[in-house]
Formats: C-alpha cells, structure tokens, sequence
C-alpha cells in the first residue's frame, strides 16, 4: 500500500499533537584555540515538542550489576533539531532530569529523527 506524503504528514502531525510534550534542548557549543590553548563553551537553549519512547534500564557490567543506566530515547521533528556538528553537544531537560543526547538515528519518515539518551546521574 502506497502512503501519500501528504497523508503521512498529516499523520505526523497527529501523532505529535497527541502524544507529543514540551521538552528543553539544551546546546553546548566547543571551541578551542589551538594557537592560544583556549577552550570555551557556550550553551543555548529553546523548547521542543519530543514524544518519549519507553524508557529502559540496564544494568553496568563493569560495576558488577551496581550501577544501572536510565536510557530513554526521543522522537523530534528533524526541523526542530539543530544541524549534527563535532563541536556541539545536545541535551534534553525536564522534571525527570536531564538526559544527554548519545545518538541520533534517522526515523520512520526522513522528517523524524530519533534521540537515543541517556539520564544523566543525580
């Protein structure tokens, strides 16, 4: 069966208009001076509508199964995400916390885009 784009916008619309929640993005820009040493960062900041996925946990080898992980992974719309950059790091802010952005994969539609985080330890 053949979609129409305009059928799956309008489907992408919908869905974000029902499950979708404000979220901030939070983006910390790097620069070094190779001629002086200097690092400095910068952070901006604005809201985004995400739709969580299920979260998950998992356990850390390492740590002998001490230390779990809280991974929660995003679906944003690709307009409403900065351009992927070496020198910039993202992350999400909300009343759970704060999860840095790990990954990000390509949705179901080229307009979606999925964020792979990870819940920053209080």
């Amino acid at each position: 069966m053949n979609v129409s784009l305009e059928l799956l916008q309008a489907g992408v619309e919908q869905i974000f208009a029902d499950w979708g929640r404000s979220i901030r993005l939070e983006e910390l820009h790097r620069q070094y001076n190779p001629m002086t040493g200097e690092a400095r960062e910068q952070a901006y900041g604005r809201n985004i509508v995400v739709i969580p996925l299920r979260p998950t946990s998992q356990t850390v080898p390492q740590t002998a199964a001490q230390l779990q992980v809280e991974q929660q992974s995003f679906v944003v719309r690709r307009d409403d995400f900065p351009q992927p950059s070496l020198t910039v790091s993202w992350c999400l802010i909300d009343e759970t916390g704060t999860f840095d952005v790990l990954k990000i994969g390509q949705g179901v539609t080229t307009e979606l885009l999925i964020l792979d985080c990870v819940l920053r330890p209080a």
